[in-house]
């Protein structure tokens, strides 16, 4: 049964990978970058949206914890508690997401050791 699970597990992970490679060759298909910029520019406006979202979304959630403190007549206890839900919602999701992120550039880099890619030969 463990067996059958890690196959499954296998193949969902070399769909997804499949999924984001083909993504990535449709966004690049037809465009032609001269000055080899188009990383940058993409690598810059992906950290501008993830600031974006780190700065707003605590704010969206504090605002949504006043409204309901105001509603409720109560202390601040829900302005503190969504704000506080919001920062550790964003701080897992920036650390599950950049681990996920590496760990996909280290098994494509040429440096991946045998035991972490079973279908390469061996030397």
């Amino acid at each position: 049964m463990e067996q059958r699970d890690d196959a499954d597990l296998g193949e969902r992970e070399g769909r997804l990978r499949s999924l984001i490679a083909q993504q990535a060759a449709l966004a690049n298909r037809g465009t032609h970058d001269p000055g080899g910029r188009g990383e940058l520019y993409r690598n810059f406006g992906d950290g501008f949206t993830r600031a974006v979202e780190l700065a707003i979304t605590p704010v969206i959630f504090g605002a949504l914890g006043y409204g309901l403190d105001g509603w409720l007549g109560t202390r601040p206890i829900f302005l503190t508690i969504f704000f506080l839900l919001a920062i550790v919602g964003m701080l897992l999701r920036t650390w599950y997401g950049y681990d996920y992120r590496m760990q996909a550039l280290e098994q494509a880099g040429p440096w991946r050791t045998p035991e972490a890619d079973p279908e390469r030969p061996h030397p």
